[in-house]
């Protein structure tokens, strides 16, 4: 369970890290750039086998390694703007509803088995995501479509990370997590150089790219990891609503964003979701 613990940790702060470059106006696109090329970087030096691009274009799952690529720019862009937007709160609650598509596929065409705690805890996990989402009333209409936009895409990664890992990958997770963040560095460095100057970029912008480069590259490898060892429909949901609890409990105590009584109902019932979901089968 302790990469599961930090494959929570690590996407959380990636939301507080957005939240307060928001904040310090730092360029959100600017951060992406930065944070890939960190990812990229520390990917192929902490990586115990030789990356080599001819091999790597040998490689099975290349084409799903792009797909990851753009789902993952995509992701970040709604990531970023959404913690700018609707808060740490709403943005992590919003994401996590991502599970739905992950554990529909873990049940029905990975072949994962659903016990009593297991359907116990998906379903008390989405009564506690669907209370955590009730509208503020000071909340903004539009603020609500990026999280919408948000769940979509991150259903979809999550999705593919787990068709990767189930038929295509075998010890080469470090190979095809540079490779995707690769793909998303390219695209990232294409759309910041079209929009801005160079001289966006600065030391601020640098350190905090720098460090949500590393949440970013660790939170996806804890991820894979975790499929390795645990069902997809364990591992999602327990990501998934343990992200609810901490992004809220970053923002009520950070930010100081305030909740009603329904979102706080739905934080502790998510607790209750991680307790059931995480009984051993056994």
């Amino acid at each position: 369970m302790l990469y599961i613990v930090l494959a929570i940790a690590c996407s959380t702060g990636i939301l507080v890290m957005f939240k307060l470059a928001g904040r310090y106006t730092i360029n959100s696109l600017a951060l992406l750039v930065v944070n890939y090329v960190v990812a990229v970087l520390f990917g192929i030096f902490s990586s115990p086998s030789n990356l080599h691009p001819e091999a790597i274009l040998q490689k099975p799952w290349v084409g799903l390694a792009f797909l990851s690529g753009i789902l993952f720019i995509t992701g970040f862009f709604l990531f970023s703007f959404s913690a700018v937007k609707a808060g740490v709160a709403s943005t992590g609650l919003a994401s996590r509803l991502s599970l739905i598509v992950s554990v529909a596929a873990g049940l029905l065409i990975f072949g994962d088995s659903p016990d009593i705690y297991r359907i116990a805890g998906i379903s008390v996990g989405l009564a506690a995501l669907y209370l955590s989402l009730a509208p503020q009333k000071n909340s903004k209409a539009g603020a609500s479509l990026l999280p919408i936009a948000l769940l979509v895409v991150h259903g979809i990664s999550d999705l593919a990370l787990k068709v990767v890992q189930e038929y295509f990958l075998n010890d080469d997770y470090d190979a095809f997590l540079v490779s995707v963040f690769f793909i998303a560095l390219i695209v990232s460095s294409l759309i910041f150089l079209i929009k801005y100057p160079i001289k966006t970029m600065n030391l601020k912008t640098l350190l905090a790219g720098i460090l949500i480069g590393l949440l970013n590259w660790y939170s996806s490898y804890f991820l894979l990891l975790s499929l390795d060892r645990f069902e997809v429909s364990l591992v999602i949901p327990i990501i998934n609503i343990g992200i609810v609890a901490a992004a809220s409990a970053a923002g009520i105590i950070i930010f100081k964003e305030k909740l009603n009584a329904r979102r706080l109902a739905g934080i502790l019932i998510a607790l209750i979701s991680i307790a059931l979901l995480s009984y051993p089968k056994d």
